[in-house]
């Protein structure tokens, strides 16, 4: 692909030297319209740290979902997890690390106006954006629940007063991509707008799968050699609907099905202290090795034990669509009542190899287990849930009166549905449950805005919020091993239901000591729901309990040198109690370990941002930008933080002895200790140094009727752990990514050529890590922990396995809006 970059570098020094501006004088920058209260306000108004970014910017990057979007974001972490998880998004350090379905995202995503708490919607594409903003810190006031790490509001596209259809087609060599979009929008009838959007990409996968199992140890070879194999189809329909000044409506409709073949979790193994298999080298690379699962050995028994599905090729299927209806009505000029009711449903099914190996080495014998094998468990889950949401919201527009208002209520009504089916030949083990829990969420919001004086406004507010979940656990009863789960029926679960009451308050102050320059303060207070295991197969107290923030922050917004230099800063500090971490759990008869959500004691953030745009008003096209977060999130008190497998007492492994511990067989114990101090470590995904910077520059060749886009950003993201256990193998360390495009189009956009580069120095990089013994017994012979010495394998500890994101990126791209070319002047 060297050839490739090259050919985009050489391609961007010609536009160069075509582009250097002239000494014209520039006008000032597009007005700033932000909603993150819920109005539609400038960006100076707002007491709220967030990032704006339009359609037009995401699009000259090929920005087409939240991983890449994060790239432009300092104190921003997007990492995929395997299953039905989703992905997980970290701001300022404070997000979400677990694998278990059923717990909410730190950090929720709006979607034109439907709150999401979980974080299968991360997945969904990027396409026909309008805007995206990214609020930064405790959101509960304006945005539901499950905010106290921020949130992601996405607008997308309305139609407009002018009929538009765009085709864009795309070609991305480093995965072979196809990609093609569509839009047709327009006015109907002068009352009454739709507008129709459509992609379509189909794409081998920028990994190469280089395993060659061996015949009788468990796995098959790989039917793909290149993952993900995925195609995705997504399509999105807009009804607007304006009658007079007292009432509009807006209907969205949004459906997406991903099908992606020979990959069940792009994740791989990092740091290994034995080369255990030729064909994997235990490094993050653009190189995986996992093979298919044979059909021979996970074929199942007829009536009794089901086989893994696709013949044994790993996959994940992923169908969501979701809805909203937004609706308006002016009941006098100044005051407006707005509904907005949401529905979504989401499936998705997936089967990985569970021990994630290349199937080549025999590595259960060595451990005087009775049976050779390598790929030695299958895990083929699923997960089905639907959401119904509704809030209404009663909000004041005085120009003539100090006081406004704004108050609503949020209603959630929420089903999920998890089966987890693990199948473990050699140990004639297989289960299989299921695992429901439905919500039910009741919320009151009130806001107060006083301006004091011209230049002083004082608002305060606070949402209470009530949830209820109800767990029901359900075993198959096809076949169980005693001891891993209950047996066939209904499981009576230790704790099935889980209350929880929060009152989240929020107060700020804004003074505009200029025109063009605002000072602020922020009070706030967050809250995230409490949730089940549901990936756990005992029937304990699978419960864990909500976690709460609160702390401020204090900023500056300028708009100076006549609105051609925008400044954005401010400083924070959140204190976070109950924190959601990962904790290692050993199951019974020391058949491995299991990832379990619990409780850490306390946590903070704290630091400084900034971003600079500046428009220089004397080069013409010429736009520079950056943008820095310093932030320093640690663990206040986690005495009771998991060992990972392996850690011995020297390593930090000596807190909470137990003599049950390190359960290596039935009713044989070797005892050790269980936990660690974590105390002033800084938290997962929380690197404390992170910048953006770069440029778009876009000018006219002459006499051509045509333009020149060129436009490049570079980010840095320091070191950071990605694992809770602080296993020394899951650090990334800090990386630069670079992206750069170059465009040719028309001076009325009615077609272009695009060149763009994402990535280009093709760093190899992860979000999100698990730990395990993955070069032991195919993952089955679990680390000793808490013991001067691990007996099983001195020296030995447990690997990361670490979910990777692709490398480079290089697009040739081609759009054309065939009504604007037709009827140009």
């Amino acid at each position: 692909m060297a050839k490739s970059t090259k050919y985009l570098l050489g391609l961007s020094a010609i536009a160069l030297s075509v582009a250097m501006p002239d000494m014209t004088a520039y006008a000032q920058m597009d007005e700033i319209i932000v909603t993150a209260r819920k109005r539609e306000e400038s960006f100076l108004d707002v007491p709220v740290v967030s990032s704006v970014f339009s359609g037009t910017q995401l699009e000259k990057f090929a920005t087409s979902d939240f991983f890449n979007l994060a790239e432009r974001i300092p104190g921003v972490v997007v990492g995929n997890n395997v299953g039905s998880t989703g992905a997980n998004v970290t701001i300022r350090g404070i997000g979400s690390s677990s694998f278990n379905p059923s717990t909410d995202g730190a950090v929720s995503v709006n979607v034109d106006g439907m709150q999401f708490s979980h974080g299968d919607v991360l997945r969904s594409s990027f396409f026909d954006v309008a805007q995206v903003e990214v609020l930064k810190g405790p959101q509960a006031l304006f945005f539901g629940k499950n905010s106290p790490g921020g949130i992601l509001t996405l607008r997308t596209a309305d139609p407009g007063d002018e009929f538009e259809t765009l085709a864009r087609v795309g070609y991305e060599f480093e995965a072979d991509e196809i990609l093609s979009e569509a839009v047709v929008s327009g006015p109907l009838t002068e009352q009454f707008g739709a507008r129709l959007a459509a992609s379509f990409s189909d794409q081998k996968g920028f990994f190469e799968n280089v395993a060659q199992p061996t015949p009788g140890l468990g796995g098959a070879g790989p039917r793909f050699d290149r993952f993900p194999d995925a195609q995705t189809l997504f399509g999105r329909l807009t009804l607007k609907f304006e009658p007079n000044e007292i009432f509009d409506a807006r209907l969205k409709v949004s459906y997406e099905k991903r099908e992606i073949e020979g990959d069940g979790g792009t994740a791989q193994i990092v740091g290994c202290d034995v080369a255990f298999d030729p064909f994997e080298n235990c490094a993050l690379d653009d190189q995986i090795a996992v093979s298919d699962l044979d059909p021979a050995v996970f074929g199942g028994i007829p009536g009794l034990i089901p086989g893994v599905p696709g013949e044994g090729v790993p996959f994940q299927d992923t169908y969501l669509a979701f809805t909203s209806l937004e609706m308006n009505i002016n009941l006098t000029p100044e005051v407006t009542f707005t509904s907005v009711t949401g529905a979504s449903f989401n499936e998705h099914n997936f089967l990985i190899n569970g021990t994630f190996q290349p199937g080549t080495v025999d590595q259960l014998t060595p451990f005087l287990l009775p049976f050779p094998g390598s790929t030695t468990i299958a895990a083929a889950n699923g997960h089905y849930q639907r959401y119904f949401t509704q809030e209404a919201r009663l909000t004041s527009d005085f120009e003539d009166q100090p006081v406004n208002f704004m108050f609503g209520f949020f209603f959630e009504d929420g089903y999920q549905n998890h089966v987890r089916g693990v199948q473990v030949p050699a140990f004639g083990i297989f289960n299989r449950d299921t695992n429901e829990v439905d919500i039910r969420t009741f919320s009151g919001f009130g806001q107060l805005i006083w301006d004091v004086t011209d230049t002083i406004e004082v608002a305060g507010g606070l949402r209470y919020t009530k949830e209820i979940r109800d767990l029901r656990t359900f075993d198959s009863g096809f076949a169980f091993t005693p001891g891993l789960t209950p047996g066939p029926g209904l499981v009576a679960n230790a704790v099935p239901q889980i209350r929880a009451d929060n009152v989240s308050p929020e107060a700020t102050i804004t003074w505009r000591a200029l025109d063009n320059v605002t000072v602020f303060g922020a009070y706030k207070e967050g809250f995230k729901s409490g949730s089940f295991n549901v990936d756990q197969p005992l029937p304990t107290d699978r419960s864990f309990s909500p976690e709460e923030a609160r702390g401020g922050e204090i900023g500056v917004k300028a708009a100076l040198l006549n609105d051609t230099l925008r400044v954005n800063m401010a400083g924070y500090y959140y204190k976070y109690d109950d924190l959601q971490v990962s904790r290692l759990v050993s199951l019974p008869g020391g058949t491995g370990t299991l990832l379990q959500v619990v409780n850490a004691a306390s946590a903070k953030a704290r630091g400084v941002e900034m971003d600079i745009t500046y428009a220089p008003d004397r080069f013409e096209g010429l736009t520079l930008f950056g943008a820095f977060n310093y932030n320093k999130g640690e663990f206040d008190e986690f005495r009771d933080a998991a060992c990972y497998g392996g850690q011995t007492t020297a390593q930090g492994c000596n807190l909470n002895f137990s003599a049950t511990a390190n359960q290596v067989a039935p009713a044989v114990f070797l005892g050790g200790f269980t936990a660690q101090d974590l105390s002033g470590q800084n938290l997962p995904r929380a690197p404390e140094w992170s910048f953006n910077f770069g440029f778009d520059l876009d000018r006219p060749v002459p006499n051509s009727g045509l333009m020149v886009g060129l436009s490049s950003s570079t980010s840095f993201t320091d070191e950071m752990v990605l694992d809770s256990s602080y296993n020394p193998r899951s650090f990334q360390d800090s990386f630069f990514k670079t992206n750069a495009s170059l465009r040719l189009y028309a001076d009325d956009e009615s077609w272009e050529l695009a060149v763009i580069g994402n990535n280009l120095n093709n760093e190899i990089t992860a979000s999100t890590c698990a730990t395990g013994p993955f070069d032991q017994g195919g993952g089955l012979v679990p680390n000793p922990s808490g013991l001067p010495v691990n007996p099983v394998v001195p020296g030995s500890f447990d690997q990361a396995l670490c979910f990777a994101e692709p490398g480079r990126e290089v697009w040739i791209r081609a759009t054309i809006r065939p009504w604007q070319l037709l009827n140009r002047n």
